[in-house]
Formats: structure tokens, sequence, C-alpha cells
């Protein structure tokens, strides 16, 4: 199991105002696993994400990735532990405007102590998975929405995270870009039995994923397995 995360709870305080973001939370996911987690505005989406992707410290609960307990460790050992399990793709696409999309997964894999000729050669080969051969040097500015989402999908990639996780991943795209970009991801995390959580508003990129999770005012509602999904796909 890549991860697993138990009774989680989620309090802030607000003044006199106690708000509990998210309760009693339970979720886990397998290798190779594509699942998403809907709700409406303010459901706790976003902070159930954040403290899966060890951005956010759970006020009780426990999540493990690949079998290590993450709750306890210190704040400095988080970026670590971002670094070696977790990719992220997020809604704003989050790519470096002076850097051309090679360069953008490049320095993913720079970071992962890729460099020289073999980061740059695995960047493109990431960047022709998803479609962009053909726009290696562009810069940010002169893809497409969907351009720019591939690329952050292939930063993501990069390094082969044991956890990708995706914050509305298809907000600023529109019905057509959006499924190319989910089944894009869907695609490359099989390759490299990456599981795969997206947060999302779009109940369009159900045929998708493997699993629904339906999250309303902090409280994890109901399961929605896609019955045999895996054993009918081609």
């Amino acid at each position: 199991m890549i991860l697993q995360a138990n009774n989680l709870y989620k309090t802030y305080h607000e003044g006199i105002i106690t708000v509990e973001a998210v309760k009693d939370v339970s979720v886990f996911i397998e290798k190779g696993e594509m699942i998403a987690i809907m709700g409406p505005s303010g459901s706790g989406k976003t902070t159930l994400i954040s403290m899966l992707g060890c951005i956010l410290k759970p006020t009780s609960g426990n999540i493990f990735i690949n079998g290590l307990d993450i709750t306890y460790l210190s704040e400095k050992k988080l970026p670590e532990i971002r670094s070696s399990y977790i990719g992220f793709v997020f809604q704003s696409f989050n790519l470096f405007p002076s850097l051309t999309a090679l360069q953008n997964v490049e320095i993913a894999l720079n970071l992962k102590n890729i460099k020289g000729k073999k980061a740059k050669d695995k960047a493109a080969y990431l960047l022709e998975r998803v479609g962009l051969k053909d726009r290696l040097g562009f810069l940010p500015r002169d893809l497409s929405g969907g351009q720019k989402q591939r690329v952050s999908i292939a930063r993501a990639i990069a390094g082969n995270p044991a956890l990708i996780l995706a914050d509305e991943p298809t907000g600023n795209l529109d019905s057509k870009s959006g499924h190319e970009v989910i089944y894009v991801m869907r695609e490359l995390s099989r390759e490299n039995k990456s599981a795969v959580i997206i947060v999302t508003h779009d109940s369009r990129i159900s045929d998708a994923v493997d699993r629904v999770l339906y999250l309303e005012d902090g409280i994890l509602r109901s399961t929605d397995p896609i019955v045999g999904r895996k054993n009918n796909e081609t």
C-alpha cells in the first residue's frame, strides 16, 4: 500500500470558534491506483490533500507513506519526504515562467540529484510521453492551458514518486483538455506504478478513476468503487 491515513482530524481555532475542517477521515491507496476526492467548496478537500502531502500536520490521526509513519516527523524532515515520495500537480500549473518546458522538468530531476545529460534526456522523454515532443523549447507563456498542465504532469512524474497529488488539475481547462490530461496522468502513473489522488470539483473525470470519495463538511460520506474498471480496460 502506497498511502494509508487513519482517523484524520484537522481543527482550526478562529478566535473563540473551533472549526473542524476534517473529521475522522481514513483513506488508503494502492500502487497504480487513481482515486478522486470530490465535494463542494469548503468541504475540507484542500485541507485533506495538504495533510496527505505533508504540507499540513493533522491535529490527530496517522499518515503512512510507503509504510513510513510521517505523522510526527519534524518540520525539517518533511521536505525530504515530499521530495522522495510525492509529486504535485496544481490547478495554476506552478511552472517557472522564465524556463522552457524542458527546463521546468529538468529542474525537478535536478532536485532528485539527476543532473546533466541524464536529466535532459529524461525530461525530453517525459515531455514526449505527454505529447509535447515539439514544445520542449517553449516558454509557459507560449503554451496553452492543457499543454502547461501536461508539463506539470511530466514534472510531477519526474523521479518516479510513489504518490502523485493533484489539486484541481482540470480547474483551468476546458472539458476536452481536462479529460486529456487526466488520461495522460493515468497512463504515466500506471507505467511508473505511482498512486494518484485527485482533488476536484469536476465530476466529468469520474470515468477515468478507480474510486471516487465524497467529502462533505469534513466528513467522508461515501466511497464509490468503479466496479470492474481495471478488468475491463484494454
